[in-house]
């Protein structure tokens, strides 16, 4: 059953509004409007009653009664919606007179919304045709059609890894850095819509992308990973096919020395030189 104060549905709606109109109009004083306020409710809800019979009859179906119901609807929603805001927010009417007219009372204390503990579904759209070096994903709650967020999530962390073709892909991305078998790993940024477009170092020699996901709420804590997102290989420098790594069980991280990683400098130096292929600078200590 659905829970929203405005129903999607035309019918429902009508019927919502009616019921909602005839409980004001019995005693509008209770619910501080004038008699005046109340008739005027009654008579637009009535007006989008009388205009929905004629859109939804065959014999009297056309564009212009179509039309005429939608313009109706507006006016009869944005009354009852401010009606209703009003009424909920009145604290001198009491709990059951406004569930008589279908309002909900405003909770005493609001419960803060914990970061979701679910992992979230992440999935590569393709290349984004705008540009060569940037890949297009989108991202969802599990089992929900919509791209609405879940509850408590305020983002998407998104992180983005490269896979060279002996290298396993990690289940989850060490958090800074690059793990013992050489994927290099780094936090790219947070989304709060979709689609994302992401555009990526791209490598001087074939590497596979890859991308995990989490959600994270205003105060910065975090949720679980998402499944690994295999996008596809990227900086080819010469013909020929590459054996894609196989999807296997998370290994162990290992950070580089830390003295290596010491500072932003150092860090952005150990990233490029991963990328640029320049072993004897990432093995340095």
């Amino acid at each position: 059953m659905s829970t929203k104060f405005i129903p999607d549905s035309d019918s429902k709606f009508a019927m919502m509004a009616r019921h909602f109109a005839w409980g004001i109009a019995r005693r509008p004083e209770v619910y501080g409007l004038s008699a005046g306020e109340s008739e005027h409710l009654t008579a637009v809800v009535q007006r989008y009653r009388d205009a929905l019979a004629k859109a939804i009859m065959p014999s009297t179906r056309t564009t212009i009664t179509v039309m005429t119901k939608d313009a109706a609807r507006a006016e009869a929603e944005r009354l009852v919606r401010t009606f209703g805001a009003l009424i909920r927010a009145n604290d001198r009417i009491g709990p059951v007179d406004k569930m008589v007219i279908g309002v909900r009372e405003r909770p005493k204390r609001l419960r803060k919304r914990a970061c979701p503990q679910e992992k979230p579904w992440v999935r590569f759209l393709g290349p984004d045709p705008r540009n060569q070096r940037a890949h297009v994903l989108e991202f969802r709650q599990i089992g929900n059609r919509s791209k609405a967020k879940p509850a408590g999530a305020a983002r998407l962390e998104l992180y983005v890894g490269l896979v060279g073709a002996e290298q396993r892909i990690p289940r989850e991305p060490p958090l800074h850095g690059i793990n013992k078998t050489g994927v290099l790993t780094w936090y790219h940024r947070s989304y709060t819509q979709n689609p994302i477009r992401v555009t990526f170092p791209m490598p001087n020699r074939p590497m596979l992308v890859v991308y995990w996901g989490r959600w994270a709420d205003a105060t910065g804590e975090v949720g679980p990973w998402s499944d690994f997102v295999q996008a596809r290989v990227e900086g080819w420098m010469v013909p020929g096919a590459m054996e894609l790594p196989p999807a296997e069980e998370a290994v162990s991280f290992e950070i580089v020395e830390p003295k290596l990683l010491e500072g932003e400098v150092m860090e952005e130096r150990a990233m490029r030189a991963f990328i640029a292929g320049d072993t004897q600078l990432i093995g340095a200590g």
